[in-house]
């Protein structure tokens, strides 16, 4: 079995970024919009008080509501695109292609968020993983040595 295909197998609770930004279902209006400003974020989870995922607010969604800035982001969130932590990272980035998603959120099987996945993540895991294979197949002292007889 090759490296890569490894890789692409990994449940995706292995790959996620652990620390996101996410808002609470009580959180203004404004402070979303400060929050998404100040972490330079397209989006943040919501979560409800046991940490589950509610539904995903963007600047998009915040726009709508731009005249009720003391509107809750519940006003504003739309549905999440979310994968389980034990689906293969193949199957989040078929997730991504089908919903153009650039990035899903991860939770397990109580519904509470465990990261974010993005695509540039995804992008960076299999390259680096095709870099790995690559390196296996190199003669010892690289392509210079090989080509130059002894």
């Amino acid at each position: 079995m090759s490296m890569t295909h490894t890789w692409w197998s990994r449940p995706c609770a292995d790959v996620v970024q652990r620390e996101a930004i996410t808002l609470d279902v009580e959180t203004t209006v404004r402070e979303a919009l400060d929050v998404l400003s100040r972490h330079r974020l397209p989006s943040a989870p919501v979560l409800d008080d046991n940490q589950c995922l509610l539904g995903v607010v963007t600047w998009h969604d915040l726009f709508a509501l731009i005249t009720r800035v003391d509107g809750e982001v519940e006003d504003a969130m739309t549905p999440p695109v979310a994968a389980w932590h034990s689906m293969p990272v193949s199957a989040v980035r078929q997730l991504m292609h089908e919903t153009r998603a650039a990035r899903v959120h991860v939770i397990d099987d109580e519904g509470r968020l465990v990261g974010v996945v993005t695509a540039l993540e995804l992008l960076e895991g299999s390259s680096a993983e095709a870099l790995a294979v690559d390196e296996l197949h190199t003669p010892a002292g690289g392509e210079e040595a090989a080509n130059h007889p002894a």
